[in-house]
């Protein structure tokens, strides 16, 4: 690396240069995070959905069968 004029050591890189560096890799890391916790929000709100769809269809069914094994009284046979 070698020295300056006055003896002080010769730096690769300023702190302002290294801290630069620090914080654009920072910056494309958080740019990453967010992406994949995004896609990850979308699919378990895709998931919840499709859950969701499917209890009020299997209610729907359980409704029906219950609905046709009960006996059918006309209002004007009601006691």
């Amino acid at each position: 690396m070698g020295s300056h004029a006055d003896g002080q050591p010769k730096v690769l890189y300023s702190d302002e240069e290294q801290l630069a560096a620090v914080l654009g890799d920072d910056v494309t890391y958080l740019g990453s995070a967010r992406e994949q916790v995004a896609e990850a929000a979308r699919v378990a709100t895709e998931s919840a959905a499709q859950r969701l769809q499917s209890h009020q269809y299997l209610s729907l069914v359980q409704t029906t069968v219950i609905g046709s094994k009960l006996p059918c009284r006309s209002v004007s046979t009601l006691p």
